[in-house]
């Protein structure tokens, strides 16, 4: 992450920390059951998880399975489409 990058994130964190304060969550760390923001930013840094690289192989099926592929079929699951103007709410499903 440049130092830029660094800097935008750790923005973000206050931005969102500040918004979590006003609907009454004084450690949003706490009420998400997050371990810490710098936790999520070292597995930020670290890369993509490994089914998500290219040439990975599910140890299930032996094969090569490309979840990008699956993911992009997950249009707009629910909701209004997104238009780009709009805040963005990055939502975690697999714990790694």
């Amino acid at each position: 992450m440049t130092t830029c990058g660094k800097e935008a994130y750790w923005e973000a964190v206050e931005a969102f920390k500040a918004e979590s304060k006003k609907i009454g969550f004084e450690d949003p760390c706490e009420a998400l059951n997050l371990t810490s923001f710098e936790a999520i930013r070292a597995k930020l840094m670290a890369g993509p998880m490994l089914c998500f690289r290219k040439g990975w192989k599910s140890p299930f099926i032996g094969e090569e399975v490309d979840m990008l592929a699956l993911v992009e079929k997950l249009h707009h699951a629910s909701g209004p489409k997104f238009e780009g103007k709009e805040r963005i709410v990055i939502i975690e499903f697999w714990d790694f």
